[in-house]
């Protein structure tokens, strides 16, 4: 019976997995009707709406203390709408492709500046395994030009980078909250608030509006629903019967999934060039990831 649970949490799992890696498709399809800071203002108000709801319904409704609520807050300013405000405009200016092998490389880069700011220790496999993540970076950039072309890659890449960045602070200031208060609560609050920092943003793409048409609608209800409630509950029902370093080794699937979507439904191209960056890319995470006894990282929703 046990066996049978794992294989029903990996398969959970997975599952996010493939649903967190075709948002970068989802993403690139909303632009026909919406600018990048309004799609995420819909999708983080429709979405902390629905997990408001359930957390109303599901929990004793009270908030968590003030000292709390800030933590909770700043962390959303960075991993909700700092994280998206980049992550969006990469989307906009390179390929769903690109977007998809570069946001693997975000644990390296987390692990490598929680070297060179808080001189955590590292392994030697670790090392190597952020230099060789970094070695795949370097191959996606200089493949430019020999496979699908976005409309600007150069600055689609260096906002994605800022991402990155953004993204690593966000986990340092993660490492203050996880455990005082419960995971689900954490992703309701920050979801409400990250909506919440998006609205002075919005005006700014407004000109970008424009009627929506059917695949924008099912784009941002795929990014409000799949990406943002069921990716989520699936991975963290997973959870329970999977090992956090088993679950870190199962998200290097994502960019493999994402350039899959990217080439079925936007007919997207890549260069060899392009999947062997792509590929040493995966490499060196895992490499870091096992460097580190398999530590658990804040899975990097879509």
């Amino acid at each position: 019976m046990g066996h049978v649970n794992n294989i029903t949490s990996l398969l959970a799992i997975s599952g996010a997995i493939l649903l967190w890696s075709a948002s970068y498709v989802a993403t690139k399809i909303a632009y026909a009707g919406f600018g990048p800071f309004t799609i995420s203002l819909v999708r983080f108000v429709i979405s902390s709406s629905l997990l408001l709801t359930i957390w109303r319904l599901a929990g004793s409704g009270k908030l968590p203390a003030k000292p709390l609520i800030k933590q909770v807050a700043s962390s959303a300013l960075l991993g909700i709408t700092l994280y998206f405000v980049f992550e969006n405009l990469g989307c906009k200016y390179t390929t769903a492709s690109n977007c998809s092998l570069l946001v693997a490389a975000f644990p390296a880069l987390t692990t490598l500046l929680e070297l060179l700011i808080y001189r955590k220790k590292l392994t030697q496999l670790a090392c190597v395994g952020i230099g060789t993540a970094f070695v795949g970076v370097a191959l996606i950039v200089v493949s430019q030009g020999t496979g699908g072309a976005g409309e600007n890659d150069a600055l689609g890449m260096l906002m994605l980078l800022c991402a990155g960045v953004v993204w690593a602070f966000y986990s340092f200031q993660m490492t203050k909250i996880t455990g005082k208060v419960s995971t689900f609560e954490i992703t309701v609050f920050q979801c409400c608030f990250g909506a919440l920092f998006f609205i002075p943003l919005a005006p700014v793409d407004i000109a970008q509006t424009a009627l929506p048409t059917p695949p924008v609608i099912a784009s941002l209800a795929y990014l409000t629903l799949g990406c943002s409630v069921v990716a989520y509950f699936l991975y963290n029902w997973g959870l329970q019967k999977v090992s956090a370093s088993t679950a870190v080794v199962l998200l290097n699937l994502e960019p493999v999934f994402g350039i899959v979507w990217s080439a079925l439904i936007l007919g997207e191209q890549l260069s060899m060039l392009q999947i062997l960056g792509g590929a040493v890319v995966i490499l060196g995470v895992f490499f870091s990831a096992r460097g580190q006894g398999g530590q658990e990282t804040e899975p990097l929703c879509g």
